[in-house]
């Protein structure tokens, strides 16, 4: 585990092969917006499946590369947050045509609430971090997680440098003392 940040930001290795999730992603975004056809976006001008985010969650998928991800993910948050049980959701974002998110934030009112992504294939984009004061840029790597808190901080990423479209699986986390609405599909991390 690689810190990014102290205390505050990760970077961990999920797989070396990517073969199974650049085999993955494609039949994911069918399936995603097949499913959640004509229901609304969360974020308008977001791409499809991540404004859907709300409406489904990816861990609730049965395949080994998001069992995985999933098993990479509890086992970093165990490291920073030994005593905790967490709940995760997660959604697929495809940046298609040098689209970019803008700067977001993800739960940043719940205490010890975490986020983070895995890049499928991001190379070599950036993802730029705003905590506090101190801008961070995070170069992209397929095949790895980024995680950290959510502390009120804000980050936003950069265009593909070609027609590539930029694939990843973004996901949020949060302590399950936090009373969570039935609706927004958390599965115990």
């Amino acid at each position: 585990m690689e810190e990014l940040y102290p205390n505050y930001l990760w970077q961990v290795p999920v797989t070396k092969d990517l073969a199974g999730w650049n085999e993955l992603w494609p039949g994911l975004e069918q399936q995603i917006l097949s499913e959640n056809k004509g229901k609304s976006y969360a974020l308008e001008d977001w791409p499809e499946t991540t404004a859907l985010y709300r409406h489904y969650n990816i861990f609730t998928i049965e395949d080994p590369n998001i069992e995985q991800l999933q098993s990479v993910v509890r086992e970093t948050v165990k490291q920073v947050n030994p005593n905790k049980e967490f709940y995760i959701r997660g959604w697929l974002n495809v940046l298609r045509d040098q689209n970019t998110l803008n700067w977001h934030d993800h739960a940043p009112d719940i205490v010890g609430a975490m986020h983070g992504y895995i890049s499928i294939s991001s190379e070599p984009s950036v993802t730029v971090y705003r905590i506090g004061e101190d801008l961070l840029n995070v170069k992209n790597r397929n095949g790895y997680i980024v995680i950290g808190y959510s502390n009120r901080d804000k980050h936003r990423t950069t265009p593909m440098p070609s027609d590539t479209p930029r694939v990843s699986v973004a996901f949020d986390i949060v302590p399950t003392t936090y009373d969570l609405p039935a609706s927004n599909k958390w599965v115990l991390l």
